[in-house]
C-alpha cells in the first residue's frame, strides 16, 4: 500500500476472518471522533484547512483522507500528526522497533505553521496583528495529549473499536511514516482509553463560606455561598446545627460567614476535574454576622458581641441527639 500524496491519511480497520464488512455504527463513530480531533487541531493552531474523504478500499476496511489547506506546508504535517495521535506510538517501550524509528523520523519532519493574534497592542481601530509561529510535531502531540477534547475523542474512538468483536486490529499511516502502518492491537486499546471517573471524598476541617441570599427552609435544599470568589452549592448535614437554627429561626443575612468543616464528595475524572460533586457542611464551628461571631457551647448560641443577642438565642437542651454524621444522609 503506497500513499500517493503527502496529504493522504490512511485509517485501516483490520477485520476478523478477512471480512470486508464493518459495523456501520463502529465506523461512523470512529469517523466522528477523528474529525473532532482534526477540527480541534485546526482551531488550536488557527489553521484554515479541511479534510476530504477519498477512495475507500477493502482489505479489511481502508479509509483514505486527504487534507486541504491554504498553507501547503501544513498539509502533510496534519496527516502525520493525526496518524501518530491515533496510534499506540506514545506507549511503545521498545526504542529499537521499526515503527518507533519511523515515528521518530516522522516527528522530526513535521512542522505546523500557526498564525496567532498578537495581544500585546491594539490600534485605534482595534485591529490585531498576526504572528506566525512554527511548532514542531512533538510539541503538537504533547498539546493534543493534554487537550481534554482530543484525549476524550481518541478514547471514544478506541473504546468503540474495543467493543466491536469483529475488529482484529487498527492501523494508521501517512507518507511521513514512510508508508509504514502504525498498528495498534486490541490488547493495546486500553492504553488509549481513559479510565472512568473515580469516587472521591475530600475533607476540609477549616473553611469559611460567605452566604448568598440565605433562606432556611424545613426541607431538602442546597445553600449557596462564596469560597475564595468561587460560587458553590452545598448542603448542611450538621444535624445539631440544623435543629438549633430551626428552633431559633436564626436570622441569616446575605454575606454572613459560616466557619465550618466540609466534605466534598463525588467523582473525579482522568484530568482531575470533578464530574459529579456535592459539598456537605459536616460541622459548623461558628457564624459571623454584622461583625459578631456566634459560637456554640452546650445548648446555647453565644455571641462575642452584644449580650442582648446572647440571651435572645439561648435555648434549652437542643443537643441531646449525639448521632454520628453519615455523609450519605443529607436531610435537614
Amino acid at each position: 500500500m503506497l500513499l500517493k500524496e503527502s496529504s493522504d491519511l490512511l485509517f485501516h480497520y483490520y477485520l476478523k476472518k478477512s471480512s470486508h464488512e464493518i459495523n456501520a455504527l463502529t465506523r461512523n463513530t470512529c469517523e466522528k471522533e477523528m474529525l473532532l480531533v482534526f477540527q480541534e487541531l485546526c482551531d488550536l493552531y488557527s489553521i484554515n484547512s479541511e479534510i476530504l474523504s477519498t477512495l475507500r478500499q477493502e482489505g479489511g476496511i481502508k479509509d483514505f483522507w486527504r487534507i486541504a489547506s491554504d498553507n501547503s506546508g501544513n498539509i502533510g504535517a496534519i496527516a502525520g500528526i493525526l496518524a501518530l495521535f491515533f496510534s499506540i506510538y506514545t506507549h511503545y517501550d521498545n526504542k529499537e522497533s521499526e515503527i518507533e524509528k519511523n515515528a521518530e523520523i516522522c516527528l522530526k519532519k513535521l512542522q505546523i505553521q500557526s498564525f496567532r493574534k498578537k495581544q500585546d497592542f491594539v490600534d485605534p481601530e482595534e485591529c490585531l496583528a498576526m504572528d506566525e509561529l512554527s511548532i514542531n510535531g512533538k510539541q503538537v502531540l504533547i498539546d493534543l495529549n493534554k487537550n481534554k477534547k482530543t484525549v476524550i475523542a481518541r478514547s471514544n474512538f478506541f473504546k468503540t473499536l474495543s467493543q466491536d468483536k469483529n475488529i482484529e486490529k487498527f492501523a494508521s499511516a501517512c507518507q511521513f511514516t514512510n508508508n509504514q502502518e502504525l498498528i495498534t492491537n486490541p490488547n493495546q486499546f486500553h492504553n488509549l482509553i481513559i479510565p472512568p471517573p473515580q469516587k472521591t471524598i475530600i475533607p476540609n476541617d477549616s473553611i469559611e463560606i460567605s452566604l448568598i441570599s440565605p433562606v432556611f427552609r424545613e426541607r431538602k435544599y442546597k445553600w449557596r455561598g462564596l469560597v475564595e470568589d468561587s460560587v458553590i452549592n452545598f448542603k448542611i448535614s450538621d444535624r445539631k446545627f440544623n435543629k438549633l437554627i430551626k428552633d431559633t429561626k436564626f436570622p441569616f443575612r446575605d454575606g454572613d460567614v459560616i466557619q465550618c468543616a466540609i466534605k466534598t464528595k463525588g467523582e473525579v475524572d482522568y484530568f482531575g476535574d470533578w464530574v459529579k460533586k456535592e459539598i456537605f457542611i459536616t460541622k459548623v464551628h461558628a457564624l459571623v454576622t454584622k461583625g459578631k461571631t456566634y459560637t456554640f457551647s452546650g445548648n446555647e448560641i453565644i455571641s462575642t458581641g452584644n449580650s442582648a443577642h446572647e440571651s435572645q438565642y439561648n435555648q434549652g437542651n437542643l443537643f441531646e441527639d449525639d448521632d454520628f454524621f453519615d455523609i450519605n444522609r443529607t436531610e435537614i
